[in-house]
């Protein structure tokens, strides 16, 4: 959705419109919303909510997400893996220096554990990645807590921008995505 403000001072209005509504030959059928209704929409939604029941289930979320120290072990294991392989690239590469050998023969020795170390690094920055996110989503549902405890029944921008992940617009109804995963229609 993309916002169009039009004004003429007294009657000055924002409206929201899906983002490709004239694109194309065919216009886009989702229709138009003002920010008055979609902040109403909001604000029943957190009457609705009941916001001691999201906290409880935000926490089992949290604690999932959080238990990550099966991904430490593994990124620990992958290190001294690498490590062991990078060691033994090392060796080849010392050996060469310190002995005249068949340069085929060494390329080939050294390729292996070269080409192994960079499969094994691929594997760790991906389990960090995992586990990036993993901090990242914690911290997000740390803050949709925090929001939940201290909201009230109106609609505030740090209120909205903690727990909204997006809106969508139907013929009759709005259906928010919260941070937390859940869809709620109103």
């Amino acid at each position: 959705m993309s916002c169009r403000r039009f004004s003429l001072l007294r009657y000055r209005k924002v409206v929201w419109q899906c983002n490709g509504k004239y694109d194309s030959e065919k216009k886009c059928g989702t229709p138009t919303v003002t920010e008055e209704e979609i902040k109403r929409g909001f604000e029943w939604m957190l009457r609705q909510m009941d916001k001691q029941a999201q906290i409880a289930n935000l926490g089992e979320i949290y604690a999932d997400v959080m238990d990550y120290g099966d991904l430490e072990r593994e990124k620990e294991k992958l290190e001294a893996e690498r490590g062991g392989v990078s060691g033994r690239y090392e060796k080849e590469i010392s050996q060469n220096a310190r002995v005249a050998q068949d340069q085929g023969e060494y390329q080939k020795r050294a390729d292996e554990p070269a080409s192994e170390y960079d499969r094994l690094d691929v594997e760790v920055k991906t389990v960090e990645a995992e586990i990036q996110k993993r901090q990242l989503c914690g911290r997000r549902i740390e803050t949709l807590v925090v929001a939940l405890e201290t909201a009230g029944e109106d609609f505030t921008v740090s209120l909205w921008g903690s727990m909204v992940e997006k809106v969508t617009v139907f013929e009759d109804a709005l259906a928010f995505t919260l941070t937390s995963g859940e869809d709620v229609r109103v």
